[in-house]
């Protein structure tokens, strides 16, 4: 083993402490000793109280050992001396002041026990997972907003430029323009299926146009196609013959339908009315003309959420049957959508929206609803006459209220009003024979809706009534419920092979609810019964 003299050693004290400050690795360099031996050194001087840092980081990188020993040394010294101490090891007394002052604070905290360690130790990990919980989930939204971010800019541009469905093959400049934006959307952070479906082209569609592109195909079919022809199809002399009859004067505005029977009646025969419109789409002529408008696209699905009373309503009107034929009562209903409570009903001998109007006011003043909340009420119905009368839509905008319709011939847009006809008419008390009069059948009305409201146990709010729901009280009576369960369980365990029953309110009740690739909970999903 190597021995070295008491001079080499002083020399590596000097060279690791301030203000030389060289570190282990630079000293193990230039003198050519061992990093393991200087390490024991470094370890043995410090045991001894000297300040070795032995790094080059500046004096506030220093160990806390290392400071410490700083403090001890100038604990007796005189601020004369204390000038000289700092200036020979490349320090500044107020930073020896202020590590003084530390291990003063440090000091006069109180220890902590080996519980509170360990209790301190386990919040701590709490934490930690909590955050990377957080920190996930973040990350998880981020995505989500990017990719939905991302989607509308790539509709927007498909609507602009696309503008086709399935079917039908596709010019290699609109595969080109399809496969940009699919590019676009995914360097923004979208699923290439989800812009897929926007563009109504399969996923392997697009990776073939891709393929075909990077190949020499131009980004063409490279299918070669039938090589029959076939013989009984148009001729060209027959198709310049259909392209100029229809640009005749005689018909320039006339359509097929009507040019075909025409020449018909003059003995004449060219082509079928398909052909005709095969012929003038191939030359381009074959767009819409006249005042009619375009055929338009489906409907957009109304999608309305209710967390809370008087939110989202519901109303609808339903024929009552008379003693005299062909002549009906009308029964209007508005619903809440969130509590299923009956907030406001008449019966009429028409279906006019002035009526309406006045029974949407009543319910608003009895409910206190005005202009100007924070979440306007929603006004949900079909598209009947009444409910989409100008009248009716001049009083909701007094009142603050939006307008909501469903989409022509689809019933489950307005399920929770045709559940409440359908109880409306299934009650066992409904009367068998006709109302004989109005004030009759509002008097069934009237106590119909204060059962309805205040007696009957609805199933799909847990059993309670809509008034109970309406007012706050559900979730206090579905808690005890929940308790009385748990009582009778712990009575007598062997009668529960799973949990109790669950007594929850939702939350959230739903008019279409979002698809579940849309990440919302179905268990929150609420529909009507």
């Amino acid at each position: 083993m190597r021995r070295y003299s008491e001079a080499v050693k002083a020399d590596v004290r000097r060279r690791m402490s301030p203000p030389h400050r060289q570190s282990v690795a630079q000293i193990s360099a230039e003198l050519g000793i061992h990093v393991i031996t200087l390490y024991k050194w470094r370890k043995a001087w410090r045991l001894q109280g000297e300040v070795v840092p032995a790094t080059q980081k500046d004096p506030e990188g220093w160990g806390p050992a290392d400071k410490f020993t700083v403090v001890l040394e100038t604990a007796g010294l005189n601020a004369t001396e204390l000038g000289g101490y700092c200036r020979e090891r490349g320090l500044f007394p107020e930073q020896v002041d202020r590590w003084r002052q530390a291990a003063q604070d440090a000091n006069a905290q109180p220890l902590l026990t080996m519980a509170d360690q360990k209790d301190l130790q386990k919040r701590h990990q709490e934490d930690q997972r909590e955050i990377k919980r957080l920190q996930q989930e973040l990350r998880r939204k981020d995505k989500a907003l990017a990719e939905a971010a991302a989607l509308l800019i790539a509709s927007k541009k498909i609507q602009a430029y696309w503008g086709r469905g399935r079917g039908g093959l596709t010019a290699a400049a609109d595969r080109r323009k399809a496969l940009e934006i699919l590019d676009a959307a995914m360097a923004a952070g979208a699923r290439a299926r989800e812009v897929a479906a926007l563009l109504s082209v399969g996923l392997t569609t697009l990776q073939r146009w891709r393929r075909q592109f990077v190949g020499d195909g131009g980004g063409l079919d490279g299918r070669k196609g039938s090589r029959r022809l076939v013989s009984h199809r148009l001729s060209d002399e027959e198709r310049q013959r259909i392209l100029l009859t229809c640009n005749q004067s005689e018909f320039a505005a006339l359509p097929p339908g009507q040019i075909v029977p025409i020449l018909a009646d003059r003995g004449i025969y060219i082509g079928s009315e398909r052909s005709f419109y095969r012929v003038l789409h191939d030359h381009g002529q074959a767009h819409r003309r006249g005042r009619a408008r375009p055929p338009q696209g489906p409907r957009p699905v109304p999608r309305l959420e209710a967390r809370g009373p008087n939110q989202v309503w519901s109303w609808d009107i339903t024929y009552l049957p008379t003693s005299v034929r062909g002549v009906w009562l009308y029964l209007y209903l508005v619903i809440d959508v969130w509590s299923r409570k009956v907030v406001a009903w008449d019966v009429a001998e028409r279906e006019e929206a002035q009526i309406a109007a006045d029974l949407v006011s009543r319910a608003c003043l009895r409910e206190r609803i005005s202009k100007g909340r924070p979440q306007p009420l929603i006004l949900h119905a079909d598209n009947g006459n009444a409910m989409r009368a100008a009248t009716l839509e001049s009083r909701l905008e007094e009142l603050g209220v939006l307008r909501s319709f469903s989409r022509p011939r689809v019933s489950n847009d307005n399920p929770y009003s045709e559940s409440l006809f359908r109880t409306v008419k299934y009650r066992p008390d409904y009367p068998r024979r006709p109302f004989r009069s109005q004030e009759e059948a509002c008097s069934w009305a009237c106590a119909f809706v204060a059962w309805y409201n205040h007696r009957h146990r609805h199933s799909s709010i847990r059993f309670v009534t809509p008034d109970q729901r309406h007012s706050g009280q559900a979730v206090e009576l579905c808690r005890h419920r929940a308790r009385l369960y748990e009582q009778a369980r712990q009575r007598h365990p062997r009668r529960w092979s799973r949990g109790t029953r669950c007594w929850r309110q939702p939350k959230v009740v739903w008019i279409n609810p979002p698809r579940p690739e849309n990440a919302i909970d179905p268990a929150t999903l609420v529909m009507a019964a």
